[in-house]
C-alpha cells in the first residue's frame, strides 16, 4: 500500500488523547462522488490502555471546522483488540459528501493511551485481505 504523501491525514501521528489529524486534506469538492477513491488507516504502533477509539472525518467549504461550519461524513469505533501494529482498518474508500476541507478525529474512550500512532490518508491501492482486523 503506498500512500500520497500530498493527501494524508497523519503520517506517523501519536494519538495520546482526543485530537485532530495534523493535516488537513484540500479536496476542492466531492473527490468521491464518482470513481471511488482509495483510502486507508493503517496502525504503526500498536495502542495500549484506551477502551475505544472512534476515528472520525469531518469536512468543511471554509477551513475554519468551527462546530456551526462542519460536518462528519465517516465515524467509526475500534476497540483495544482492533489497534494493533500493522492492521489496517476502517473504510477502504474516502467517503462521500466532502467538502473543500477534510480532516480526521481522533476520539479516545478510556484511559489514554501512551503508544500508539496512525498513518491516514488517501492511496494508490488497498490490500484485497483485511486478515489483521
Amino acid at each position: 500500500m503506498q500512500f500520497d504523501k500530498n493527501a494524508m491525514f497523519a503520517d506517523e501521528q501519536a494519538i495520546t488523547g482526543t485530537t485532530v489529524s495534523e493535516s488537513i486534506i484540500t479536496t476542492a469538492g466531492d473527490i468521491a462522488g464518482g470513481t471511488p477513491v482509495n483510502f486507508a488507516t493503517e496502525i504503526t504502533e500498536a495502542f495500549n490502555n484506551l477502551t475505544k477509539l472512534n476515528i472520525a472525518i469531518e469536512t468543511c467549504a471554509n477551513n475554519t471546522f468551527a462546530s456551526d461550519t462542519f460536518k462528519t461524513i465517516y465515524s467509526e469505533d475500534f476497540t483495544l483488540d482492533d489497534l494493533v501494529k500493522n492492521a489496517v482498518i476502517g473504510t477502504r474508500f474516502f467517503p462521500k459528501g466532502a467538502d473543500n476541507f477534510c480532516r480526521a478525529k481522533y476520539t479516545v474512550t478510556g484511559t489514554a493511551p501512551t503508544t500508539g500512532k496512525i498513518k491516514q490518508g488517501i492511496v494508490t491501492g488497498i490490500p484485497d485481505s483485511y486478515e489483521n482486523r
